[in-house]
Parts: structure tokens; sequence; C-alpha cells
């Protein structure tokens, strides 16, 4: 074998380039070091399944369909089982271990996520993804290892696959997560130069100069909040509502009501 240098460097790694290196096992109760021949794509799927390269906010875990054995650690499934090559766009649940493959216990940070907008995605095909809205998590009391995670899908390709690993993380896509696409938000500010305006995806509320009525009412599921003269009726027409539509591709569009009864607030 020639000195290691000699050799050329390749920079066209493929998967299937071998590295050589030592591989470790216990042999009747001894370590034995055995020169072998380790895969590109075998050290970067190991990496994947064991989380052993951190990488900020996001935590895998392994798709898991067979419960029959018990849910294991580092696992994420339906609460029955089963469901393999389940559409991302159809889970609304899952079950999750409150530890990740790394083995460490990450519940504290999935209580973080509530109300945040997640992706979960194949750690070793990024197109086959979901993006939710993270509602809930709850303990399973016969399970205490494992948590019941309510989503409500937004976006997804693809399905989730038995025994294929996934990463869960936050997804930085959305303008406000606790603001559902194609909601209607009416703010409205007071003493303020103009109503409220999203830039750069940041919710801006300009500043109050005085203190004037403020009335909050719930119409359906569309709250209003509006403003008014000091000493003003409810029957004035003397109401300002500021509407802010959120369209489901995400753009966001305001209108303002002027003049307006409270008991006649445009819907």
């Amino acid at each position: 074998m020639a000195i290691i240098y000699s050799y050329p460097k390749n920079t066209d790694i493929l998967e299937t380039d071998v590295i050589v290196g030592t591989s470790t096992k216990l042999i009747n109760g001894k370590r034995k070091n055995i020169t072998k021949n380790f895969e590109i794509g075998s050290i970067s799927e190991f990496y994947n399944e064991n989380s052993s390269i951190a990488i900020a906010g996001q935590s895998n875990f392994f798709f898991q369909k067979n419960i029959a054995p018990g849910r294991k650690a580092g696992s994420i499934s339906f609460a029955a089982g089963g469901g393999d090559n389940t559409p991302f766009n159809n889970i609304t649940s899952l079950r999750v271990s409150k530890f990740a493959t790394s083995g460490n216990d990450i519940i504290d940070y999935l209580n973080t996520l509530v109300g945040q907008a997640i992706i979960i995605t194949q750690t070793d095909d990024l197109n086959n993804f979901g993006i939710y809205k993270f509602i809930s998590i709850t303990q399973v009391i016969i399970e205490p290892n494992f948590y019941d995670v309510e989503l409500e899908s937004v976006n997804a390709n693809s399905n989730i696959l038995e025994d294929k690993f996934y990463g869960i993380a936050v997804y930085p896509g959305f303008v406000n997560p606790n603001i559902d696409p194609g909601s209607s938000i009416n703010l409205t500010t007071i003493g303020s130069t103009g109503p409220a305006t999203f830039i750069a995806g940041v919710l801006n509320i300009p500043d109050y100069s005085d203190l004037n009525i403020r009335r909050n009412a719930q119409y359906g599921n569309v709250n209003y909040c509006g403003y008014a003269p000091f000493g003003s009726l409810e029957s004035d027409p003397v109401w300002t509502v500021t509407k802010i539509t959120i369209a489901l591709n995400g753009t966001v569009t305001t209108q303002v009501y002027n003049n307006v009864t409270w008991t006649s607030v445009p819907i």
C-alpha cells in the first residue's frame, strides 16, 4: 500500500464511495478492532438515524408501524399503530416519544412547539414532508414516555413510510403561525395615524396617542376590535374597523371601515 498522501484527492464524492476504517466490536467480552470499508451512504444514514450531528431546532424520529411489541424510544406512530403510506396531508395526530433517536429527553423542547408551525420531513428525501400547526401535546397516561400531538395540516407532499426517519423542526414560512391562512382579523388602533400593517412578516400596530373608547366583540368566529371618541354610543356611526385578511397563499390585504355603528360591524 502506498503512502496515504500519495493518492489523489476525490472532489466528486458518491454515496457508493468507501472509506477505510476500524470497526469496534465486543467478542467474548473483549473489544476487537477490525479493519473494514465504510460506504459514504451508510455513514450518512447513521448520522440521520441517530441524530449524531445536532441541527438547532430539529429532532429526529423513526416512524413505527408495528406497535405490537411495544412502542420504541425515538419513534413516532399513530395511536392505534399501522398507517404506513398515510398521506402527510391526512395526518391530524401522532404519538411521539419524549426521546429522540439520539436518546436525549426532549419533552421540554416539544412543549415549546405548541401554537407553532412545524415541518416533519423525511431525512433522506426532503421532498417528502408535512407542514402543520402544532395544536397541542398531551402525555399518554398508560405510556408515560409518549405524548399525543394534535396537528393541523397546512401543506404536504407524499406519504409517511414505515421505518423511515423524520426530522421535526419549527417551520419559518408563516407570517404568524397563530394566524390561520384564509382567516380574517379585524384590528383597530387608538389615536393612530393609520391601520395596522404587515412589514417583512411582522405585524406593526401604530402607537396609541389617547384613550378613546374601545370595544371588542365576536361575531361567529370573527373577532372585532373598534374605537370611538369618548362618550360615543354603540349605535353612533363613529367606529373604525380595520380588517386584515390573510389569503390561503399567504398574501395580506387590509380594508378600513369608517363611521361604522357597532351594531352593524361589517363581516
